[in-house]
């Protein structure tokens, strides 16, 4: 942020074209979805089950994809409250993502993923998915929701991926609908 408190453009570290991959986090489950070279769709990839809890397994199952798929960007899907607030889940998903951050070499960002796991249940109950049958594609799903959102975002503000723009956080911690930092300065799309 700059002195004056206005947003500054971040220089991209990515291209404007690759692979992106998103995740939507949970306690037991990491849903996982990709984009296409041109980043114009998103789709499913997997669940990742969390066994052991283990952050290192997380975080190489992620590595696995990425190699995978070829990534050079990650979005974490930044579950702020119906008001905008960074509660317990948040806060929990910026430190995945500075965890991730710290053993990757691609950007890692957080996106607003509000609602996207009761739009991905109402999306696959329209498919026709047996309720029995959605608990192992869900959180993919749902990521792959919050991809689609991010690349919504930014083509909205006429930007590409990994041309991001930090914005002032309002006092007191709260989030920002159309951007901002979190607490923990993570980059908030």
């Amino acid at each position: 942020m700059t002195h004056s408190g206005r947003a500054r453009l971040l220089p991209s570290r990515s291209p404007s074209q690759g692979r992106i991959l998103g995740l939507d986090l949970g306690s037991k489950r990491i849903g996982m979805a990709v984009t296409d070279e041109t980043r114009t769709i998103a789709s499913p990839l997997r669940v990742f089950t969390r066994r052991s809890g283990s952050l290192r397994e997380a975080i190489g199952a992620i590595q696995m994809a990425m190699a995978e798929t070829g990534a050079c960007e990650v979005v974490v899907g930044y579950p702020l409250t119906f008001d905008g607030e960074v509660g317990t889940q948040a806060r929990n998903a910026a430190a995945f993502a500075e965890a991730l951050r710290a053993q990757v070499e691609v950007p890692v960002v957080l996106h607003d993923e509000r609602l996207t796991s009761f739009e991905a249940e109402e999306a696959m109950s329209e498919a026709g998915v047996r309720r029995r049958d959605r608990k192992g594609r869900l959180d993919a799903v749902a990521a792959s929701l919050i991809l689609r959102s991010y690349l919504d975002s930014l083509a909205a503000k006429g930007r590409t991926a990994g041309e991001r723009v930090v914005t002032p956080a309002p006092s007191g911690g709260r989030g920002q609908g159309g951007g901002g930092e979190s607490p923990t300065g993570n980059v908030v799309s």
